[in-house]
């Protein structure tokens, strides 16, 4: 898309950060929005969601081959910084985030293969979602205390993406997301940040691995 337009998206983007540093420090908390106030605000924490968003914001408008196909782009960047910051202070992914973000993909998605008549494609991410669900409860049954329900319900959420681009970026995603969790892992080992027992988040390694193949 035009110049204009990705610097237009770039400034929704810093806006959509600000409504995620509410978001991060509301709902982990579970208490109302309204209780929150500018005291609230973690400053650091609030400009790199504010700027990592407005950066995925802008190339995801640059790298978008359609408009209909930008909408659950932005909202999946959106959703994923957003999480990724709430799992790395809280160990945890909420139901309160992940499945509305699942349930708005999915319409997007389904918005976009009616237009463009994509309707293989959206089949194609429907069994993607489907798939990455069932793949990592595997995992997370096989191995308990590593890898958590939120992990397998963000997986899902995260595959209908992929899977709308094809099955080689479902694999190429969570390859990713494993691979950098295991190198991460490691060196906080080695350098003796944590043990081998000690969890890690591994929401904002699918976000990565996600966001490198839709936008890289």
């Amino acid at each position: 898309m035009s110049a204009p337009a990705v610097i237009l998206a770039a400034g929704l983007g810093l806006t959509a950060g600000m409504v995620l540093e509410v978001i991060v420090e509301v709902v982990p908390r579970r208490v109302a929005v309204d209780s929150w106030s500018l005291d609230d605000v973690h400053p650091v924490r609030a400009g790199v969601l504010c700027l990592l968003t407005a950066a995925l914001f802008g190339l995801a408008t640059a790298r978008a081959p359609s408009g209909w196909e930008l909408a659950p782009l932005l909202l999946l960047a959106a959703a994923l910084v957003g999480l990724s910051a709430i799992d790395l202070e809280h160990l945890v992914l909420p139901n309160r985030l992940v499945y509305p973000t699942g349930a708005a993909l999915l319409v997007l998605l389904a918005a976009a293969a009616g237009a463009e008549g994509a309707w293989p494609a959206f089949g194609r991410a429907v069994l993607a979602g489907g798939l990455a669900v069932l793949v990592m409860t595997g995992l997370v049954l096989c191995s308990p205390g590593g890898l958590g329900m939120g992990d397998a319900k963000l997986a899902g959420v995260v595959g209908l993406a992929l899977g709308w681009i094809g099955w080689g970026s479902l694999v190429a995603g969570l390859f990713l997301a494993f691979a950098a969790s295991a190198v991460v892992g490691l060196v906080l080992v080695v350098t003796r940040r944590r043990t081998r027992h000690d969890a890690l988040a591994f929401g904002p390694f699918l976000a990565l691995g996600t966001l490198v193949v839709l936008l890289v």
